[in-house]
């Protein structure tokens, strides 16, 4: 009985943590609404040759020179921004968390864009999938694909479709090329976590606190893992297991039967996706920490303080770790160590994964900015919008 009430007291927390997220949600919501255009969104950075795509938290979707930080296209485009309207929501226009009915914007830009051929793909708070044309951001279906709710959920591109989770509490498979919908799987709560396919199955997280398994062909369900909190995080698959946090843990599930092989507690929530690289997990926490894992077994291997809330992931190249933190600074760590090599102050918080180019580390802010960085010295080369004096 003792340990029935315990579990119980856990869940409580749990949906009263929800509560307050969601309530903190409106109240910023509220106060920015009050002042100025409100800010949301936490999409990255992307590039591909030598541009540089993301959406801003302004609400719209840029195209800029790698170079030199230049604009090349904006969407929604200047044209449109008369008349344009972005999906109405809560607080006399503002809508909680996530966007606002500011003409010419999407109402907020969570997913980080995904680009395929010379398509660019992107996700927005006004309920619409864009797929753009990368030269010249133009549309390029007929007319974006419309889900039941904000998209908050990063896009995975798997074979021709896109997957992604929405907040009308459902799972959807679209065909790439028509921006037809394929299926929609139906969960149990808003889907935040960006899924991930692997051998024919589609993983996510649900704020339900599960974590499904579906048929990437058909949508049908396989199976379910009940975690301990909401499960925003992409599952990341490596060694034959599926690494993915909660608001308490983050576990190592073994995909064959579905076992813990390990989990791991910070003192806070995992909202960060964990990133594997080799025999090592490096994952993020709101308790201000970066963590470097065993992949095997769990053990810490070393950890670093970042002075604010982690949740982005951490990227990994050229034996250095590359994150963000909401202490409006960016680090670069050794990966095997996680000895500090540079850090750099940013205008804003960094919400989403910076994105790693040539020699340039790309990190978008809660501010509507975007740097280029360098990637060994962490000098920054440019930044847009330029700074005025």
């Amino acid at each position: 009985m003792k340990n029935l009430d315990w579990r119980l007291s856990r869940r409580l927390r749990a949906r009263l943590l929800l509560v307050i997220v969601v309530m903190v949600a409106v109240l910023s919501s509220a106060l920015q609404c009050g002042g100025g255009a409100p800010r949301f969104g936490w999409a990255g950075p992307n590039q591909v040759e030598t541009t540089v795509y993301c959406g801003l938290a302004d609400g719209k979707v840029y195209a800029l020179d790698a170079i030199s930080g230049a604009q090349l296209w904006v969407y929604p485009p200047p044209a449109e921004n008369q008349g344009e309207q972005s999906a109405g929501g809560w607080l006399g226009g503002c809508m909680a968390g996530g966007g606002s009915s500011t003409a010419g914007t999407l109402g907020g830009v969570y997913t980080t864009p995904v680009i395929s051929g010379s398509v660019v793909y992107v996700g927005a708070y006004n309920h619409k999938l864009y797929a753009l044309d990368a030269r010249t951001g133009a549309l390029t279906w007929p007319k974006p694909f419309e889900a039941g709710g904000p998209i908050i959920s990063g896009l995975h591109l798997h074979e021709g479709v896109l997957y992604f989770g929405c907040n009308d509490y459902k799972l959807y498979a679209v065909d790439a090329q028509t921006g037809t919908k394929r299926w929609d799987f139906a969960a149990g709560q808003m889907i935040w976590s960006t899924p991930t396919v692997y051998d024919g199955r589609v993983y996510f997280g649900c704020n339900d606190h599960k974590l499904y398994a579906v048929d990437a062909a058909t949508g049908s369900p396989q199976w379910t893992y009940e975690g301990e909190g909401m499960i925003v995080t992409s599952p990341a698959i490596a060694h034959g297991r599926l690494y993915f946090g909660d608001m308490h843990k983050l576990y190592a599930l073994n995909l064959v039967d579905r076992t813990v092989a390990w989990t791991f507690g910070a003192q806070n929530w995992f909202w960060a996706d964990p990133t594997v690289i080799s025999d090592t997990v490096y994952v993020g926490s709101l308790d201000h920490w970066v963590y470097a894992l065993d992949a095997d077994t769990g053990a810490l291997k070393w950890q670093h303080d970042t002075g604010g809330q982690v949740r982005a992931a951490i990227v990994v190249r050229d034996h250095m770790a590359y994150v963000g933190s909401e202490s409006q600074r960016v680090f670069a760590l050794d990966a095997q160590t996680g000895d500090l090599k540079w850090e750099r102050e940013v205008r804003g918080k960094v919400l989403a994964a910076p994105f790693i180019a040539a020699d340039q580390v790309y990190v978008t802010t809660s501010e509507a900015r975007l740097y280029a960085l360098d990637a060994a010295a962490g000098a920054v080369r440019w930044q847009f919008p330029p700074e005025t004096k």
